[in-house]
């Protein structure tokens, strides 16, 4: 099948899907019109999926998660509401026992705008982006992936931590009472940080900090500045501008990436590298079990004493784990025992 004149190829334009993952308190906003500008340059149309207004079409019957739900009603300041859209999106994944069900989501929404577009759910729209945003899981991840194919593509957002903060505890500062101490104005805001980055405790929660790293491509999530010479780059070479080649901290970090494939850790594997100012590579290095006597153990080679062959980690690091005293307890719950004390550092 061809293209008329006055319509696109599939072939030559693509029908694209990006997915955003970024941590709260970095400018959505404009990394959302940054990537749309991006694909504007090369006259691609855009149409934003946006989860929380989604997930707001599936009713939530469960009693637990409606009790916690409604624990952020009410006040529309962010921490109540950035509480609830993610108690939302929690007590959808439990209610349908699935850790993607987001990323379900997202896809009949993206169905349903071809249908509008197209006259079918099943018929791409050559010259089409759509922004999703945004993703907390890496199986939301894995499902985009395995659905779309080379024609997905995550975008992971950075900023600093303490920029983060301040970002929202300036926003807080507006929206609560006057009465509000900056020391919980504070505590607000690591609450909202530490909950986004992952949640532990709940098995379908939020888990950033899992998602984060399976990016195609790093933006700067507060300079737009910087947001927009990412992307123009990014989507440059995407279409096949071959005069564009990695920058030093872009072969850096494919070169950190290709050292963690070396790794079988059985939590995550974590590459590095370590490079001269002038971009020579020094040398490279993962976590993984060490060998005795030195070095690290290789696939095909005997003995083989990493975690990943013994099925397990070893006894000891489960007992330190076990047995960790007061000053073992999380960030989080020291900053509830701060704040139910009154004794605010």
């Amino acid at each position: 099948m061809t293209a008329s004149k006055d319509q696109p190829s599939s072939l030559d334009y693509p029908e694209l899907v990006v997915a955003i993952a970024g941590p709260i308190g970095v400018d959505m906003d404009q990394i959302t019109q940054s990537i749309k500008a991006a694909f504007d340059t090369l006259g691609y149309e855009s149409s934003l999926i946006k989860l929380t207004t989604e997930i707001a079409r599936y009713k939530i019957t469960d009693e637990d998660s409606l009790a916690e739900i409604a624990k952020w009603s009410g006040p529309e300041d962010t921490y109540h509401v950035y509480m609830r859209k993610m108690s939302e999106a929690n007590a959808l994944r439990k209610q349908y026992g699935n850790p993607d069900i987001l990323s379900r989501i997202a896809i009949d929404a993206i169905r349903a705008d071809r249908k509008t577009g197209t006259g079918a759910l099943d018929k791409v729209r050559a010259k089409h982006v759509y922004i999703i945003r945004q993703l907390k899981r890496p199986e939301e991840v894995t499902l985009l992936r395995k659905v779309y194919g080379k024609q997905f593509i995550l975008a992971s957002a950075y900023a600093p931590e303490q920029e983060r903060k301040e970002q929202l505890c300036r926003r807080l500062r507006g929206e609560l009472s006057t009465a509000t101490t900056p020391a919980e104005i504070g505590f607000y805001a690591e609450q909202l940080i530490e909950r986004d980055a992952a949640e532990d405790q709940e098995a379908l929660g939020q888990q950033l900090s899992e998602t984060f790293h399976l990016a195609d491509v790093f933006i700067d999530g507060l300079s737009k500045a910087k947001m927009d010479d990412k992307l123009e780059r990014f989507t440059a070479a995407l279409f096949g501008r071959n005069d564009i080649a990695p920058s030093k901290d872009e072969y850096g970090m494919y070169a950190a990436k290709s050292a963690s494939l070396r790794s079988s850790d059985l939590s995550r594997q974590v590459g590095a590298a370590l490079f001269t100012d002038d971009g020579e590579l020094i040398t490279q290095g993962c976590n993984e079990v060490p060998k005795a006597h030195g070095g690290t153990y290789w696939d095909l080679e005997l003995p083989d004493h990493r975690d990943i062959k013994k099925g397990s980690r070893s006894k000891r690091s489960a007992q330190e784990r076990d047995s960790a005293g007061p000053r073992g307890a999380t960030k989080k719950e020291e900053l509830s025992e701060q704040r139910n004390t009154g004794n605010w550092k």
